[in-house]
This record gives C-alpha cells, sequence and structure tokens, in this order.
C-alpha cells in the first residue's frame, strides 16, 4: 500500500506492506483525510527539527472496511466509516466516566500511531462508527474537527438567545460557530483572514470582526451595548488572543480555552476581574467517544453544511503540494482534503 511518510526535507511517497489484523482491528480503506492543523504544526517541527525517524500523520479520516479481525461483531466489509483519531482503553477511570478524550493510556492515530496518510489504516473497532450512504467521504472527514466543537459547545452550556464570540475562523472555529448557531446564539466570528472570515459568514455567522482593520474590544462593546458576551470560545492558542477571551466576556460569561498555545506560553490572570464578573473559564482537550455519533447524526440531517470550509482536495501523491499551501496561506485555503 502507499503511505506519506515526513523527513527532514519534506514528504516521500512509499510502498509498505499492508499491517496485519489484531484482535478487536478493522482495516480501513481510507476515502478521505483531513489535513489538521496540528499536522501542519507537526510537519514544521519535523522540518526545523528532525529526529531521524519518518512520520505518518492523519487523522481526520473516513473511509471504507475493507477487512475485519477477529472479535469484531459491529462492522463488515463494505460498511462505510469515520474514525476517532483517540484510541482509548476503556478501563482507566477517565473512560469509566464516559471521557475517553482524557484516556491516561490513549494512543491517538497520527501521533504516535501510524496516521490515515495512507492507502490503509488499521483501528480498533470501537474507534469506528458507521456513516451511512447520505454523508460523503469528505464531509465525514470532518467529524473529529466538528465534534471537538461540539464539545466545546457543550462545556460553554450556550443557550438560545445568548451572544457568543469565537476568536479563530480556522476549520474548528468555523465548525463552532455552526455549533453555537444550531442552538439558537448571535454568534460573532474574530479573526484576521478575510476569506476565512467570509466563510463564516456563508455559515450563518452574525457578524464577523477582521482585528487587522477594527479593535475587537471596542466593537464588542459597541454590539453589546457595553455588556460582554455570554460565551466565548478561544480556538487560536495565543496569550493575546485568551487575554481577549478573559476581557470581552460579560457578567456571568463562560470563556472556553480550546487553541494550543505553546508549553511555555504564560497567561497573566486577574482574579479579581474573574470574581467581579462571576465569570467562568474553562480548557477543552479533544472530544469523548459519545459526541462522534451525536454528530454523524448532525451531518445526515443535514443540520452541519460543510462545504464552505473544504477549498482543496488532492490526491495523496500531492500531499506535498497540500502542505506547503497551508504552510504557506497560499490560496485561500481552509480545509484541504486529502483522497488516497
Amino acid at each position: 500500500m502507499k503511505v506519506a511518510l515526513g523527513y527532514k526535507d519534506g514528504f516521500k511517497i512509499e510502498e509498505i506492506d499492508i499491517p496485519k489484523l489484531g484482535y478487536g482491528d478493522v482495516l480501513m480503506r481510507v476515502k478521505a483525510c483531513g489535513i489538521c492543523g496540528s499536522d501542519v504544526k507537526s510537519y514544521r517541527q519535523n522540518l526545523e527539527a528532525w529526529d531521524g525517524k519518518p512520520k505518518r500523520w492523519g487523522h481526520e479520516a473516513s473511509g471504507v472496511v475493507e477487512k475485519v479481525g477477529t472479535g469484531v461483531k459491529d462492522f463488515k466489509m463494505g460498511d462505510r466509516v469515520v474514525i476517532d483519531p483517540i484510541v482509548s482503553c476503556g478501563y482507566c477511570k477517565s473512560c469509566k466516566l464516559g471521557y475517553t478524550n482524557l484516556c491516561v493510556n490513549s494512543k491517538v492515530i497520527g501521533c504516535p500511531f501510524d496516521g490515515a496518510f495512507a492507502e490503509y489504516i488499521i483501528i480498533k473497532s470501537r474507534s469506528l462508527y458507521q456513516i451511512g450512504d447520505s454523508v460523503s467521504f469528505n464531509e465525514a472527514a470532518l467529524t473529529e474537527p466538528l465534534a471537538c466543537a461540539y464539545y466545546a459547545v457543550e462545556r460553554s452550556q450556550a443557550k438560545s438567545g445568548e451572544i457568543a464570540v469565537v476568536i479563530g475562523p480556522g476549520p474548528i472555529g468555523l465548525a463552532m460557530c455552526m455549533q453555537l448557531k444550531i442552538r439558537g446564539l448571535k454568534v460573532i466570528l474574530v479573526g484576521t483572514r478575510a476569506e476565512r472570515l467570509n466563510a463564516g459568514l456563508k455559515l450563518g455567522v452574525d457578524e464577523v470582526i477582521d482585528s487587522t482593520i477594527e479593535d475587537p474590544k471596542k466593537k464588542i462593546k459597541y454590539l453589546t451595548k457595553g455588556w460582554g458576551v455570554d460565551v466565548v470560545i478561544e480556538a487560536v492558542g495565543k496569550r493575546e488572543t485568551l487575554q481577549l477571551a478573559i476581557e470581552i466576556g460579560g457578567k456571568r460569561s463562560r470563556v472556553i480555552i480550546f487553541g494550543t498555545p505553546p508549553a511555555q506560553e504564560v497567561l497573566t490572570l486577574f482574579p479579581l476581574e474573574l470574581i467581579f464578573k462571576d465569570q467562568e473559564l474553562k480548557a477543552v482537550c479533544g472530544a469523548p467517544s459519545w459526541v462522534y455519533p451525536l454528530v454523524v447524526n448532525q451531518l445526515k440531517e443535514k443540520l452541519l453544511d460543510v462545504k464552505p470550509i473544504i477549498t482543496h482536495c488532492f490526491p495523496l501523491s500531492m500531499i506535498q503540494k497540500a502542505m506547503d499551501i497551508l504552510l504557506l496561506r497560499k490560496e485561500r485555503a481552509i480545509k484541504i482534503i486529502i483522497n488516497p
């Protein structure tokens, strides 16, 4: 089978043997795999600090069941499926509580497990979900970012009629906008890239703020008559956007930290500001497994329209071009799908 491996000077397409199935394993023929921002970050780090080991990324994948191993009862050859890239153990405290995203023994597809930038991938059957015939493979490839967005919005306790701000119009930020609109909120999207802000408008966002042109704090103060917003979701992972998220939240607001900052990043907090606003600050990591069937159902019922997010599709042989487009911010790209 063909795989895309990341080396110190970029990708190489190589031929390897199809791996053997173990107990509870499923062999999936990959039909679509999105390039995540974390893939771009890992690719950049690999170029800058090559450790001598080729990498196989890709975790936003959908495809067709090619073969099942012993012990697999819920899937058969030909089933159209999507993966949950977090392969949890099922027996630690987090798993037993239903928060598989926090499993202490988890392995993540694409890091360190071999990822889905390949023709085939082996995955445990417990990490697969049926998508049926009404959802395309490209749409299904966005299930993981949509699930992360669903969980972040769930954690925000967003309610119909409230005002929410999403900081960061990347694919997950746009997915969060959709999940907020489904719940009946007025949504303001803040970012720096016009093409992504425009995509937000196509998805039903009520207001967009280009922070390279106008001050988000002043604009939000004007839009909310000085009150501030009810929900803020930070999907960038920078100190300045984290500070902004806290500052624009109104009284009894809920601030969700989703963007992943550098490990050494330090955030300055003023506790009195949080106290006097009765403000909640929460962090969110990924999405637990119970979210995936809910998001797949949203896609089936056409509650989510991901077409404005998917801007490019490339075969596996052109993954280098695809990664360069995202790395260099070219061609107004938002989400790129690889079709092996």
